[in-house]
C-alpha cells in the first residue's frame, strides 16, 4: 500500500500553480513587443488646411518594400507595424505639387512623425524638403 502525504501534495500543487501564474504574467509584456515601428503624420496645404484623400506611398530604402495608404478626412495617416529601417515617403493629391521626403528612420517600438505641407500646383511639379 502506498501512503501519500497530503501536505506535500498540496505544497507541490501550489508551487506549480504559482510558477504557471508567474510565467503568464511575465510573458504578457513580451507579447506586446512586436519588433516593429510606426510612421504617422498629417497632410496639409500652406494655409494649414487638411488635405483629405491624398495618396501616400512609403518605400523602404534597402529592400524596396512598398506600403500605401490614403489620408483621412482630417488629413491624417498611419503606417503601422513597419519593419525598422529607412524610408522614402511620396505624397500626391490633385491640385497640389507632389511631395517627397527621404531618409525617414523607423525604429523598433517607436513612432516617427511626418507633417507634410503640400504646395498648390500640378502633380508634375515636385517638392523635396
Amino acid at each position: 500500500m502506498i501512503h501519500t502525504n497530503r501536505t506535500a501534495q498540496r505544497t507541490w500543487c501550489h508551487a506549480v500553480w504559482l510558477l504557471a501564474v508567474f510565467w503568464l504574467i511575465a510573458g504578457i509584456p513580451s507579447l506586446a513587443q512586436s519588433g516593429r515601428g510606426t510612421l504617422t503624420g498629417s497632410v496639409k496645404d500652406a494655409s494649414g488646411a487638411s488635405i483629405f484623400g491624398a495618396s501616400l506611398t512609403l518605400k523602404e530604402t534597402n529592400t524596396g518594400s512598398r506600403y500605401t495608404t490614403i489620408a483621412s478626412d482630417e488629413g491624417l495617416f498611419t503606417f503601422p507595424e513597419l519593419p525598422p529601417g529607412t524610408y522614402t515617403l511620396a505624397i500626391t493629391s490633385q491640385g497640389f505639387e507632389s511631395y517627397t521626403q527621404v531618409g525617414i528612420t523607423v525604429n523598433v517600438g517607436s513612432t516617427a512623425t511626418i507633417n507634410a505641407v503640400l504646395k498648390i500646383g500640378s502633380a508634375t511639379e515636385s517638392v523635396t524638403p
